[in-house]
């Protein structure tokens, strides 16, 4: 039987140790070329981000042709454009 706790109740420590921080600052500040078996990690844009730009550009002439056809259709009619009907005589 597992039991589980609350997030609250969870209790976490953390040391640092001073001295390994020191060493390691130098390290850090050497060139990443210079460091005989690192490998240099380079970010390779996903495809879609090349075409982002025509993406773009084809959804905005979508949406003005879009918005050009419905402007195009005038104003839609409404009871008030209506000519008022009289209404039928009974013949006498």
């Amino acid at each position: 039987m597992v039991a589980a706790q609350a997030p609250g109740d969870l209790k976490v420590k953390l040391t640092v140790d001073a001295a390994a921080l020191a060493a390691a600052a130098p390290a850090a500040a050497q060139e990443p070329a210079a460091a005989a078996g690192e490998s240099n990690v380079s970010i390779v844009p996903h495809p879609v981000n090349r075409a982002q730009w025509y993406i773009v550009g084809l959804s905005l002439i979508v949406l003005s042709l879009g918005l050009y056809y419905l402007n195009s259709l005038g104003p839609a009619p409404s009871a008030i454009d209506e000519p008022r009907r009289q209404p039928a005589r009974r013949p006498e």
